[in-house]
């Protein structure tokens, strides 16, 4: 009996030993997560440090540049009020205008480094986003915040030409900008949809001249050309074009409804815009007539709420920018989209835009 106690207490003893080690020692899964907790931890950290990373990038900068135009012009000084008026409206910010060119400001804005605000022309950014001429690549982080105004170049003919619409120059004495220039590829552009080219012109006994509207103003005068093309807005009239109007007498050919439709759609970034009677003597009803229009920029990657922010206090103190120029009559909720796609907006922008209009 004793014998047997024996062995059943050796026994026991052994099963107790067997146990015991069997709960201390590790089973091969948890081995295999115990040598993985330290990767585990590392990525974990890694997780935090790229999001504490991304939420830095997100904040709003406490400093801007806004690229405009060269100094003294349209484009300068108006970024010069706006960032007056931005430092006014957001608590902390500083803003700095600074000159510029409508191609270097897309590019600026798109790297998003020197630049968060600029001046540039919706047509451009069209070209930038696609990569087209003069770009050799896509800049697809330039994004709109807001219109600012049109650009709408238009012909005036003398009176005695005989000259009501642009096809009506056919075989006349014309003058248009440079080669080459935004205004001089609106005047070619719209005549080849006519039918017109520069060398049909010339076949027909008229005559085609490339140069400054200043320049040509006295060709008028003098009976050595037909129509010039003037670099104008459709909320303030030109000067020498008064002097003209006051001179020679002048008339405003209108742009053929069919055609001015089909340009706009082949060029984006302009829109069919009226000249509104008034705008001289002259002028005793609308005429239709082509406008591009000029926009703000930013990076798509600049916050949401800044941007709103941004575009609030421009859209807000619109009435001290049309003090400052007519021209920016046309920031209104009714043209805020006019002609620019949402999905050219930058997000914090469209979402004010869209609260304006009650959308």
């Amino acid at each position: 009996m004793w014998r047997l106690e024996g062995r059943s207490r050796r026994f026991r003893c052994f099963r107790i030993r067997v146990a015991w080690r069997a709960r201390s020692s590790p089973k091969k899964g948890e081995e295999k997560m115990r040598g993985k907790r330290p990767v585990v931890m590392a990525l974990c950290l890694l997780f935090t440090l790229a999001i504490a990373a991304w939420a830095a990038s997100a904040e709003a900068p406490k400093k801007v540049t806004f690229v405009a135009g060269t100094v003294g012009g349209s484009w300068y000084n108006s970024a010069a009020l706006m960032a007056q008026l931005l430092m006014k409206d957001i608590p902390g910010l500083n803003v700095t205008a600074t000159s510029g060119i409508s191609l270097g400001n897309i590019r600026l804005i798109d790297a998003g480094v020197d630049a968060q605000l600029g001046w540039t022309y919706l047509d451009l950014l069209f070209k930038a986003l696609d990569g087209q001429e003069p770009f050799k690549q896509k800049h697809s982080k330039a994004c709109v915040v807001i219109p600012g105004f049109l650009g709408s170049p238009y012909f005036v003919a003398t009176k005695k030409s005989g000259i009501k619409d642009w096809g009506d120059m056919k075989d006349k004495r014309i003058l248009t900008p440079p080669l080459a220039g935004s205004n001089e590829l609106i005047a070619r552009g719209i005549l080849e949809l006519y039918g017109i080219t520069y060398k049909s012109i010339r076949a027909a006994g008229g005559s085609v001249n490339h140069i400054e509207f200043s320049q040509g103003v006295d060709l008028l005068k003098d009976n050595r050309a037909d129509a010039i093309m003037v670099p104008g807005q459709p909320y303030s009239p030109v000067p020498l074009v008064l002097d003209l109007e006051n001179t020679v007498g002048i008339t405003f050919p209108t742009i053929r409804m069919d055609v001015l439709e089909k340009f706009c759609k082949q060029a984006r970034g302009y829109i069919p815009y009226p000249l509104p009677a008034g705008l001289y003597k002259s002028l005793e009803k609308p005429v239709m007539n082509v406008a591009g229009i000029t926009i703000i920029i930013t990076n798509r990657d600049l916050p949401e709420d800044f941007i709103y922010q941004v575009t609030k206090a421009i859209y807000n103190n619109r009435k001290r920018l049309q003090e400052l120029d007519k021209a920016y009559t046309y920031i209104d909720k009714e043209n805020l989209t006019r002609g620019i796609p949402d999905e050219l907006f930058h997000p914090g922008a469209l979402k004010f835009i869209k609260e304006v209009q009650g959308k």
